[in-house]
């Protein structure tokens, strides 16, 4: 939100109080909702911890400082709780693709890539992506191309005014922290 200069009230330019509502300062400011992406929510199982331990500082933060905070951050820590609580309830720990060769959830993909030569992703859910640090989400582009493919395999990713192509170089489907023995 942008900080904007208060309006007059209504009233200070003579009309009547009645047609006025005072801000109630007994009740905070309630802020626009988060949207929540629709459901399937598939993560990893590290996605998953990182909604619980998200959810663990909201409440810490708001059970210690509730009462010193700004209602606006307030508001705000409690629109986050709503989000990350929405999420954690349609959360799915999903598994890597049992089958070494096939690309989907959790899937560590490394691709030759035009212009940019080899480079590792890893699909996970969508709170978790995090590109610069290659964790591409389940539903972008790059990992919708992927998904289902192999080794060897061409992809062609279609973006806005672009098809890219993508060679998979290899697949590994153990979970992170696993030592990669196919790199």
């Amino acid at each position: 939100m942008t900080d904007c200069a208060p309006l007059p009230r209504m009233h200070d330019a003579g009309m009547s109080k009645a047609f006025v509502r005072e801000p109630d300062e007994d009740t905070p400011d309630r802020l626009p909702e988060l949207p929540v992406p629709p459901p399937p929510n598939p993560v990893t199982a590290e996605g998953h911890r990182q909604i619980v331990d998200t959810l663990a500082e909201i409440d810490a933060t708001l059970a210690a400082g509730a009462g010193a905070a700004e209602r606006t951050e307030i508001a705000r820590l409690q629109r986050e709780r709503r989000y990350w609580a929405a999420r954690l309830a349609a959360a799915q720990v999903t598994p890597p693709p049992e089958d070494a060769e096939e690309i989907g959830f959790g899937s560590e993909v490394t691709v030759l890539w035009p212009g940019r030569g080899e480079v590792t992703l890893r699909i996970v859910g969508e709170d978790e992506a995090d590109p610069a640090r290659g964790l591409i989400g389940w539903r972008a582009p790059v990992a919708v191309a992927l998904i289902g493919n192999g080794t060897g395999d061409a992809v062609e990713v279609p973006l806005t005014g672009v098809t890219l192509r993508l060679v998979v170089l290899s697949v590994w489907n153990g979970q992170p922290g696993e030592a990669n023995t196919r790199a």
